[in-house]
């Protein structure tokens, strides 16, 4: 097994890749359904059109906002009991 000069050896540096790939691909997948849905909600909500594109921005803002508590706490507790 060949390790790598610094960080992971090569087994382990491919599935740190793929969960890096598969969770960037999950947040365009995640906005992208909150924009699919949009219409339904604005008309759900009665809301106006201006008003419909801050309910997806106050969405991703939400995600947006909790991601770096989440990695401080990963840092603190550990990523395996997080």
């Amino acid at each position: 097994m060949t390790q790598a000069e610094d960080g992971l050896p090569f087994p382990q540096r491919y599935w740190a890749i793929l969960t890096i790939v598969l969770g960037i691909v999950m947040a365009v997948i995640d906005g992208a359904i909150a924009n699919v849905a949009l219409p339904t909600i604005a008309q759900d909500l009665h809301a106006s059109p201006s008003f419909s594109v801050w309910i997806v921005n106050g969405y991703q803002l939400a995600i947006t906002i909790s991601l770096l508590p989440l990695a401080s706490l990963g840092e603190i507790i550990g990523y395996r009991r997080v």
